[in-house]
């Protein structure tokens, strides 16, 4: 065994003595509670431009409640594109699986909204003007500025909620899968741009219009300091460098992480890192792999076994390839423990974060 892994057992003072994440100073229910406010002042603004006040016929009440589905729909997008900023502020209270599934019920709530605003407007138009609804429909898209953008945002947005069905992604890669979830966010910004052009909450209000605005700002900001900020922070800060790959079972083998300061990566027995290996064909790959060590000053510790093309490949590499981290992420940790016994179970690979969990939990009195 190499001199790494003989050095492990001590280390559990170390992980114990580890940097502890910072008390935030909101609550789940402050972060839901300003979700809420939110969608109310989208409501509350369709509401003050006179939209009650035209509900005269059946026509007016379908484009009324386009109007609604398209204002709501919109905004659950950039709640659900936010959920998945990756921010840890939200990561903490609610945990990147929490969020995670928030995040996939938000996105078919989105494309049932979308849709029932392109149905509602085209019919109530068609009503209005006398038309057939495809006739309508081909009008829309032909004459109307934006709509042909519009209508391409909508597509991509079935599309991609359509491969995130479970039947779905078990015909998927995980890699395809991922490459066709990106196009939600063209889909957004598509629809963008025909919100504000044709959008009556916003062509003669220019609040309503700055408002909206600074939501897709703020996300965009959050996607940024997130997404691409804070692992470029962390990656300069620590240096990381993968130094040895130990086999500890058919299959399986030990990834051996040093860098610098790595205690005031602030991680916990039992969470999680995105590691991005540098490699020239294999930089733009994230793996979500738990530690299987506590955290310590001299190296952070993964195991993994090769049950998939992505976790081989990673059995190959080679010391000294560069390192790049996201994280800390999860709330599987001994934090959260509340009584004095606890019962850890787990089966094959899944036994890794609980390896390193098992150090960390407080010897009982």
């Amino acid at each position: 065994m190499s001199t790494i892994a003989r050095k492990e057992t001590p280390d559990r003072r170390a992980g114990r003595a580890a940097a502890r994440p910072r008390r935030l100073l909101f609550t789940a229910g402050d972060v839901i509670l300003v979700v809420v406010i939110n969608a109310a002042l989208v409501v509350a603004m369709w509401v003050r431009h006179g939209a009650l006040n035209q509900l005269a016929s059946p026509s007016a009440k379908l484009t009324a409640a386009g109007q609604l589905t398209a204002l709501i729909g919109t905004y659950a997008a950039l709640v659900q594109v936010l959920l998945m900023s990756r921010s840890p502020w939200l990561e903490r209270r609610f945990g990147m699986d929490g969020l995670a599934q928030w995040h996939r019920w938000l996105g078919f709530g989105v494309t049932i909204l979308i849709g029932a605003h392109v149905i509602f407007t085209t019919v109530g138009y068609a009503l209005g003007n006398g038309n057939s609804v495809l006739a309508e429909a081909w009008n829309l898209v032909t004459t109307y500025p934006y709509v042909l953008m519009a209508t391409a945002a909508t597509a991509l947005l079935i599309m991609v909620a359509v491969t995130s069905l479970r039947m779905a992604r078990r015909r998927l890669n995980w890699e395809t899968w991922r490459f066709l979830h990106l196009y939600a966010y063209l889909a957004i910004a598509l629809a963008f741009g025909h919100e504000l052009a044709v959008g009556t909450d916003f062509t003669d209000d220019a609040i309503a219009r700055w408002y909206w605005i600074a939501l897709y700002v703020a996300v965009g900001l959050c996607l940024l300091a997130f997404r691409i900020g804070h692992p470029m922070r962390m990656s300069l800060r620590h240096q990381l460098r993968l130094t040895q790959i130990v086999p500890e079972a058919p299959g399986v083998v030990s990834l051996y992480v040093t860098g610098r300061e790595l205690e005031q990566l602030q991680a916990r027995a039992g969470q999680y890192f995105r590691w991005r290996f540098l490699t020239r064909d294999g930089w733009w790959r994230t793996h979500p792999f738990s530690l299987s060590a506590p955290l310590n000053d001299r190296f952070l510790r993964l195991t993994v076994k090769g049950v998939g093309n992505d976790s081989r490949g990673l059995q190959g590499l080679h010391a000294g390839t560069r390192v790049a981290v996201e994280g800390p992420y999860g709330l599987f940790t001994a934090k959260r423990q509340r009584r004095s016994k606890v019962l850890l179970v787990a089966g094959g690979i899944g036994i890794t974060p609980l390896r390193a969990l098992i150090e960390e939990i407080p010897p009982k009195k």
